[in-house]
């Protein structure tokens, strides 16, 4: 919350945190289960996904999240994004866990496109980029001012509103727009801009 976190503490926090999975023998059939239970997606996500693959836009999902588990949430909700960028786990025949890819390891530090092959080359191919992120860090997601329009989702968690304000203060040097009402509808207004910039050009 204090975003004083060293990039070292990060890789170990995040190891440790996987390691568990791995002792415990984590059946990721069961997670799926009780993932699907609570799952959600931001309103105007699914419009955003769809409008997006008409238009032949591809989104990127750059998470410190578990690939797996972000499948399943594309799968269920019916969205195709172009690229997931997040840490794969291995697993037995039994889909428990028994390991994860450490050059997949993606955590809070490293959400950036310089340490994502695959991210760099289609920043080569696509350098307009409409980025979205949820936490300050985000904004460094994507190289470049002219060719970037970065936006915060800021609707922060009960354990993070005493930072609130100085969280949304910070944002204000680092990202063009705060959105504020948890939907996706003013991002897809910017990338319908944006897009008819893009062809302009």
């Amino acid at each position: 919350l204090s975003h004083s976190l060293a990039l070292e503490d990060a890789v170990a926090w995040w190891s440790a945190s996987l390691n568990f999975l791995i002792e415990y023998q984590v059946d990721l059939n069961l997670v799926e289960q009780r993932f699907l239970e609570y799952a959600t997606i931001r309103a105007g996500a699914k419009a955003l996904f769809e409008q997006a693959e008409k238009q032949n836009i591809p989104i990127v999902i750059l998470s410190a999240g578990i690939r797996q588990v972000i499948e399943v949430w594309a799968k269920a909700f019916h969205v195709k994004p172009a690229i997931i960028i997040a840490t794969r786990l291995t697993t037995n025949t039994q889909n428990q866990v028994t390991g994860w890819d450490a050059a997949t390891l993606v955590h809070n530090l490293n959400k950036h496109q310089v340490d994502h092959p695959e991210l760099a080359r289609l920043r080569e191919e696509r350098p307009y980029t409409i980025l979205v992120g949820d936490s300050l860090g985000d904004a460094a997601m994507a190289e470049g001012y002219d060719t970037v329009v970065r936006i915060l989702m800021h609707d922060p968690r009960p354990d993070e509103t005493k930072h609130a304000q100085a969280t949304k203060d910070r944002a204000l040097k680092d990202f063009d727009h705060i959105i504020e009402t948890g939907t996706f509808e003013p991002v897809r207004s910017e990338e319908r801009r944006v897009g008819k910039e893009c062809r302009s050009r």
